[in-house]
């Protein structure tokens, strides 16, 4: 009897290890197929369309930059001062539109940022954040590009009011720097957009 009784015991304990190790299986694959599935907020992905359209504007508005700086520089080598302050003056203004539009992209890109956490699988999450940080670094750039076209207006007011101040080198390096801004915000831009292509194909994949 008592050698029964162990016997069953045994039996006993032995379905309910198969149990416990049946429904920790169970657990365990429920746990990995959660954190692989596929999620993605839908304020994220609201957030991203507005702000891919956003950083759009901006790369257009940059690049109407372009030839204008040239022009500005052609007009400095002539001396011819006024026409180039009308120039800037007008750069400016195009500056203060894209600035609008660099507080608009900031204010998307934060709500992408708050998302991340969310998004699944964790692949996806990396690549959206690097997206992110690619994109919020165009707000930068168009700090820096503002802080030159102040500083090339009050050159070219100092030149055309009394001929001298800064020599046509200075003017020439400021233009440099400005095209280099207006070319690494095409870039960062380029840049999330093919984290972002990266991101739907994490997405579409594990879906």
């Amino acid at each position: 009897m008592r050698k029964s009784g162990i016997y069953r015991l045994s039996q006993d304990w032995v379905l309910l290890s198969v149990i416990v190790l049946f429904i920790a299986s169970i657990g365990y694959l429920a746990f990995v197929l959660l954190s692989n599935r596929v999620y993605v907020p839908r304020d994220f992905f609201e957030a991203r369309g507005r702000g891919a359209a956003i950083a759009e504007s901006i790369v257009a508005l940059t690049g109407k930059s372009v030839s204008n700086l040239k022009q500005i520089s052609l007009l400095d080598e002539d001396k011819d001062y006024s026409d180039g302050l009308d120039l800037v003056l007008e750069e400016i203004a195009r500056n203060d539109e894209s600035r609008k539009f660099a507080l608009a992209l900031s204010s998307e890109l934060g709500k992408m940022a708050a998302g991340l956490s969310e998004i699944k699988p964790s692949e996806a999450s990396d690549t959206a954040l690097q997206a992110v940080i690619e994109e919020s670094q165009i707000v930068q750039r168009l700090i820096n590009y503002n802080d030159h076209i102040y500083r090339l207006l009050a050159l070219l007011r100092s030149r055309f009011s009394n001929g001298g101040g800064a020599s046509n080198q200075e003017v020439s390096d400021l233009i440099s720097k400005m095209n280099q801004e207006i070319s690494s915000i095409n870039a960062l831009n380029e840049k999330y957009k093919e984290l972002m292509i990266k991101f739907d194909a994490i997405t579409k994949a594990e879906d």
